[in-house]
């Protein structure tokens, strides 16, 4: 752990493919399911499936990017949410770019949250 003191960690890529998340209970409560600190080049998240109580729509997020995150590159591919108030969180750390293909949303407040994103490629699909 001291060799790291001074440095943050660094990934070069990084891959989360087949994430399912299903609540069928309300918890209302600002869930933050993923979160990145440190360095990440590229990071992909795909076949995901967040399927939430319609109550808790204005709570959680999927992915938050920390104070101390840097990200190259954020790609979300083949995904299908419901109900979550953001699902890439960028109002902290820093993302170059996040790529969206075959993004589906229902009662999501935000798809990308924040000022911190450089660059947003692609859009998502309403299906409400």
């Amino acid at each position: 752990m001291l060799a790291f003191k001074d440095k943050k960690p660094r990934i070069k890529n990084m891959l989360i493919d087949g994430l399912k998340i299903i609540e069928d209970e309300s918890y209302n409560n600002e869930t933050m399911y993923m979160f990145a600190r440190g360095i990440i080049d590229r990071l992909t998240i795909r076949d995901v499936d967040v399927v939430r109580s319609e109550c808790d729509k204005n709570s959680g997020t999927l992915f938050k990017v920390c104070g101390d995150a840097e990200i190259g590159k954020i790609t979300l591919d083949r995904a299908d949410i419901e109900n979550i108030k953001d699902v890439i969180d960028v109002t902290d750390g820093r993302v170059d770019k996040v790529i969206l293909n075959n993004v589906l949303v229902n009662s999501v407040e935000n798809t990308v949250k924040g000022e911190n994103c450089k660059t947003i490629i692609g859009k998502e699909t309403k299906i409400n």
